[in-house]
């Protein structure tokens, strides 16, 4: 696939802040890491400058001692807007500014020079002591908090938190839904123990500092992926939204982390799904909103024209993928991940009662699905859920969702598969792509009546250029993988396409008829259905794979209501809501046409003849 960066265009940079520097000691053993160091001052360019305002939208500053008194004086209030406290972040770490870790010593150290009062380096052991601990216990995370000095404090904690209290380790363990209920109490002991602040202003020259630090060391690990040399250096959208997974979690983009491997592959679908659905292990509904902020920076496709970063998920709306975009992405998602994933999902059973069911995701598109609507956040919720609360549902009780701008940064994925797949069937050019070739010009004849399967000669002469065209390619050695032909209420008539050596995808609109016999291997041919729901709101890609059950020979089945009778074989796909029906032997030949129905509906979907019972299209 293609690999194309969006370049940030901004306007110049105003910003100066100390450049921060690792210093390294080589021994004989090698190098080791030593410390932080704060070197000359210098300037933002525009890359800096766009990444500052990104992380200043996510890495939350606005932790406000106290509430606003009636009496306050604009002073007051703009001192106290532009003053950040110590707080927990959703892991336990105490941090404070834009995320600046107080528990690192590295990073503790370069604080010195920008905490109010000027920081005692002593202080280093208190703060460490106020830590939790996190650790897996029983399949679930715990965070555990081990006495700190100051008895005051820990008897007010012991008197709040019986049940959490474990005497004999003398400390206190929350699972993360119930830190996070407490989270402002523990907050309130952090403040009055560790009594610094730091001003806005002076946050944001050391977040400068740091993103200096972190962009340089990311550019020297990402040279060739990114094709950079001693000229060039990150200034792109896709390498912005690196650089914030890099700031918040270094683990993340390592070289052989999948996010670090697909970047190396240019893997651009992989890179936008391992940001928005992968990077997120302790299912947080904060972390969330964030990689898919994240994933928008990135960009589905090449070229998606970006804004500022209030609400990136109207970006992709402003784009209209072309036919080449939407077949690529449609192979992605219906590809396998590399190994199947395990998750555990929540059922809603109804009356307020649900159940937790372990599911298995296979493939890119069913692991998107699970997701976002049966994978718990927090331990209590889906996303879906979320999602309800800030469209306002008066079913959803508003006072227990306290969530910021979901919707600003999350589009679900039923609204981007309907915007990206409604208007496939209806292109009308033919194009070429390195592994892939898409034939969508007119080599399907016109469903008038009743279907007519008789070649004539108007209808070889349409499928000429399409043999032409992939006979030029085996005589230059061009041949692609794959090749996607696309039908809409349309189908093929007995003329012959030479489709020897490519894995064929056959994509129907509904309804649609098909006849298997105008290509020379038809063993090689893979069926996919658009079809919309039953509102016309949302549109789905069915790729035909059938279900585990065996054939069942009847006569006269009836389906459901539809008022329908069959004689022949039939088949039903629960997941897919959709029921085959393998009907009498068409033309004489040992190969039946193959009719699919929505459960729910009594007209077919599509209707494919000459259905070969060998290789991958045996529905």
């Amino acid at each position: 696939m293609s690999w194309k960066l969006t370049k940030i265009q901004g306007n110049s940079p105003t910003l100066e802040f100390e450049m921060i520097r690792k210093v390294m000691t080589t021994t004989q053993w090698g190098s080791r890491f030593n410390k932080l160091e704060v070197g000359e001052t210098t300037k933002e360019d525009v890359f800096a400058s766009q990444a500052r305002a990104f992380l200043e939208k996510f890495e939350d500053f606005s932790k406000i001692k106290d509430k606003p008194k009636d009496t306050e004086t604009s002073e007051e209030k703009e001192k106290r807007l532009n003053t950040a406290y110590p707080y927990y972040d959703s892991e336990g770490i105490p941090t404070i500014g834009y995320g600046f870790n107080l528990a690192v010593q590295d990073v503790f150290m370069i604080l010195e020079n920008y905490l109010n009062p000027k920081l005692d380096l002593g202080e280093i052991d208190k703060i460490r002591d106020l830590k939790f601990e996190k650790q897996e216990r029983e399949k679930e995370s715990v965070y555990i908090l081990k006495k700190f000095p100051d008895d005051t404090k820990w008897g007010e904690a012991k008197q709040k938190f019986q049940e959490n209290y474990e005497k004999e380790e003398e400390r206190f363990y929350f699972n993360k839904a119930e830190l996070n209920k407490n989270i402002n109490f523990f907050n309130s002991i952090l403040q009055s123990l560790f009594l610094y602040t730091i001003s806005k202003q002076k946050a944001q020259r050391l977040l400068a500092g740091l993103i200096d630090e972190r962009r340089e060391r990311l550019e020297k690990k990402y040279q060739t992926a990114f094709n950079l040399n001693e000229n060039k250096r990150f200034d792109s959208y896709e390498q912005l939204a690196l650089l914030s997974l890099f700031y918040n979690r270094e683990s993340l983009v390592k070289q052989e982390s999948n996010i670090g491997k697909a970047i190396q592959n240019k893997d651009r679908f992989r890179v936008w799904f391992e940001i928005r659905y992968k990077s997120n292990g302790g299912r947080s509904k904060g972390i969330a909103k964030r990689r898919f902020a994240e994933s928008n920076v990135f960009g589905l496709f090449d070229g998606i024209e970006r804004g500022g970063f209030d609400n990136t998920a109207e970006w992709s709306k402003k784009h209209t993928p072309t036919l080449q975009e939407v077949v690529e992405f449609a192979k992605f998602l219906y590809s396998p991940l590399p190994s199947s994933i395990e998750y555990e999902a929540k059922i809603d059973e109804g009356e307020g009662r649900s159940r937790i069911e372990k599911k298995t995701a296979h493939n890119y598109i069913d692991y998107i699905k699970a997701y976002e609507t049966e994978m718990m956040f927090e331990g209590r919720h889906t996303l879906a859920y979320f999602t309800k609360c800030e469209n306002h549902d008066p079913t959803i009780d508003q006072s227990k969702w306290q969530g910021k701008d979901l919707l600003l940064h999350y589009t679900p994925y039923t609204e981007w598969f309907d915007k990206f797949f409604v208007s496939l069937p209806t292109a009308s050019h033919c194009f070429l792509l390195s592994s892939i070739s898409v034939f969508s010009q007119p080599l399907f004849h016109p469903l008038t009546i009743t279907p007519n399967i008789i070649a004539t000669e108007c209808i070889k002469r349409a499928l000429n250029p399409v043999n032409q065209r992939l006979d030029r390619m085996r005589n230059t050695s061009f041949l692609p993988n794959e090749a996607f032909f696309i039908s809409t209420g349309l189908y093929a008539p007995r003329g012959s396409i030479n489709n020897q050596g490519l894995k064929t995808h056959i994509l129907l609109d509904t309804p649609s008829y098909f006849d298997c016999d105008s290509f020379t291997h038809p063993q090689d041919i893979i069926f996919y259905i658009i079809l919309h729901d039953q509102l016309g709101s949302n549109t789905r890609l069915l790729k035909l794979e059938g279900c585990p059950k065996a054939l069942v020979e009847v006569k006269d089945y009836q389906i459901g209501l539809m008022g329908k009778k069959f004689n022949g074989l039939i088949q039903t796909n629960e997941k897919e809501g959709v029921v085959y029906c393998f009907e009498k032997e068409a033309n004489g030949k040992n190969s039946p046409n193959l009719t699919i129905y929505d459960k729910f509906g009594s007209e077919p979907l599509a209707t494919i003849f000459n259905l070969r019972s060998e290789g991958n299209n045996n529905a």
